[in-house]
């Protein structure tokens, strides 16, 4: 700031001081000689908040190039379902030895509840001649894989299923007279939460991969 008899001149002409802080530091990008933003969407009317790219050049001489910094992971999306009646959805591993998901499972509410069964990596549905056991006519309240990925639960608001991929081994009807709510699965338990605050506890045997009920009934557990 410039001074004058009266002292310093402060205002418009005072120095503001920063404290900048190192949050992240990107390799191999630099020198940088401009930055810009740029949203990768087609048009502005697809364009979200969160979407736009970093463009800088960098490097000099014949070692100049474009980079482009984004916030995260762009997907490429291969397959796409539309399902506006969607209100939860799984993902769970089959019979076969793989570190891919073999089944999505998509519960659907709205006017007429279903559950969607679709398959591999291009989301497929079963053919009319092939088995599948998971039951579709109405919602679907959890899906998981038990003991390891060997098995598939499936719980709906009636009972408890266990498949082995596609193909049911066992279905357990809910004989409490009150309906499921929420469901949890932690491999080797099943939770059930009852319509009447009664908690419902599963157990699995890995010796027959099949699921065992607990006796007893925790009473009004929606009040602790």
């Amino acid at each position: 700031g410039g001074l004058g008899a009266g002292g310093p001149q402060r205002g418009a002409a005072e120095i503001k001081r920063y404290a900048f802080v190192e949050e992240d530091r990107l390799a191999s990008v630099g020198p940088v000689g401009a930055v810009a933003l740029a949203s990768h969407r087609v048009s502005e009317s697809e364009a979200r908040k969160g979407d736009n790219e970093m463009v800088v050049t960098c490097g000099e001489g014949a070692s100049g190039r474009l980079v482009v910094l984004q916030r995260s992971v762009k997907p490429a999306v291969t397959t796409a379902v539309d399902l506006p009646t969607a209100q939860a959805v799984w993902t769970v591993y089959g019979p076969e030895r793989g570190d891919d998901h073999a089944y999505m499972v998509i519960s659907l509410g709205g006017d007429e509840p279903a559950t969607v069964v679709l398959k591999g990596r291009e989301l497929e549905e079963f053919d009319e001649e092939e088995k599948m056991d998971f039951y579709t006519q109405g919602s679907t309240l959890c899906v998981a894989n038990i003991f390891g990925k060997q098995r598939i639960v499936q719980v709906t608001e009636w009972s408890v299923l266990v498949l082995n991929g596609p193909s049911k081994e066992l279905e357990m009807p809910l004989v409490t007279g009150s309906q499921i709510v929420a469901a949890q699965v932690h491999d080797p338990y099943v939770a059930l939460l009852l319509q009447d605050g009664r908690l419902q506890v599963l157990v699995g045997d890995p010796s027959t991969l099949n699921l065992n009920l607990v006796g007893t009934l925790l009473d009004d557990v929606t009040a602790a």
